[in-house]
């Protein structure tokens, strides 16, 4: 019980309150100040519990921030709203010990983060297994979303963004200064590579492989 822990959240009720609960029972916790990597870090050392959100606001995705915490010698215990299991996988993957749900109780969580202080395993071994490939699974289909996006010439790819933005091939043309018939013939091999019937479904396919390709980062 003697490590000191540190709550970086953007959610300041439940991390003050996560502060005062653990406080009362003996243990040092400060909530993070600042959220940005450096200032987090620079919080840490070796013997730290670090209680990180996912979803860090303006400060961003949280995951990038394990590997950092865990090269000082910190724990670093999720607690998270995400339901997106590949994000949770990612963090195990990027060395946190387990991730909890903040949907728990508050008395739940509590205990768990007393149990992780006095050594104790507090995961399900299988469910962070399946936690690890369902991420495993999503780095693979932002990698093949990533290839086809990248297989687009720089041609089809401005043709792509163009109707993204709405226009029609005619105002392509003229904004490209090209003929028509030439933005038609990108515009099929946008259609080819996406595998889209039509225009519409070209601009959905390609949001959605951005949005794949984004979070399997």
């Amino acid at each position: 019980m003697a490590a000191d822990v540190l709550i970086v959240d953007d959610h300041q009720l439940l991390a003050q309150s996560l502060a005062l609960a653990l406080r009362a029972r003996g243990v040092a916790a400060t909530v993070a100040g600042s959220l940005t990597p450096d200032a987090v870090c620079a919080q840490c050392g070796p013997g730290t519990l670090v209680l990180l959100d996912l979803q860090l606001g303006d400060a961003g995705d949280g995951t990038a921030m394990i590997e950092p915490l865990r090269a000082l010698g910190a724990t670093v215990l999720v607690v998270t709203g995400t339901v997106e299991q590949s994000a949770r996988g990612r963090a195990l993957l990027a060395g946190a010990c387990e991730v909890l749900d903040k949907a728990w109780s508050f008395d739940r969580l509590l205990d768990t983060v007393l149990a992780v202080l006095d050594g104790r395993d507090v995961g399900d071994p299988d469910r962070r297994v399946e936690l690890v490939a369902r991420a495993v699974a999503s780095r693979g289909e932002a990698q093949a979303a990533a290839a086809i996006l990248e297989s687009l010439t720089p041609r089809e790819a401005v043709v792509l963004r163009a109707l993204c933005d709405g226009r029609t091939a005619e105002n392509i043309a003229t904004q490209a200064c090209l003929s028509l018939p030439t933005v038609r013939t990108h515009i099929r091999g946008v259609l080819g590579k996406l595998g889209a019937h039509h225009q519409l479904e070209a601009v959905a396919t390609a949001r959605r492989l951005k949005e794949t390709a984004r979070r399997g980062c």
